[in-house]
């Protein structure tokens, strides 16, 4: 159990890791497997429908809190394709 807990948390970690360098803020400290970067509206619409994040609550006019959540059975590579959009994202904003 805690190997699986520990892969998840990791995974959540370099997400977040990711986000920050972006320079993004976020709703709310968390170092478990779930992260609630505040993104702006446009980088979200430039993943959506790649990835899956559950949206939290709207924070502005231009940007919305959401939760990325990893699990046991989260890849490294989708975790990697996540970070690789959202610098992506950034870089055509």
């Amino acid at each position: 159990y805690l190997r699986y807990c520990r892969h998840a948390v990791h995974e959540a970690l370099r997400i977040r890791s990711a986000i920050e360098q972006l320079g993004y803020p976020f709703l709310m400290e968390s170092r478990t497997n779930q992260q609630f970067p505040i993104l702006p509206d446009n980088v979200l619409k430039m993943i959506e429908g790649s990835f899956t994040y559950s949206i939290i609550a709207r924070t502005d006019d231009t940007h919305t809190a959401v939760r990325f959540c990893t699990s046991w059975a989260t890849e490294p590579a989708a975790v990697d394709s996540l970070i690789a959009a959202l610098r992506n994202a950034a870089e055509t904003m």
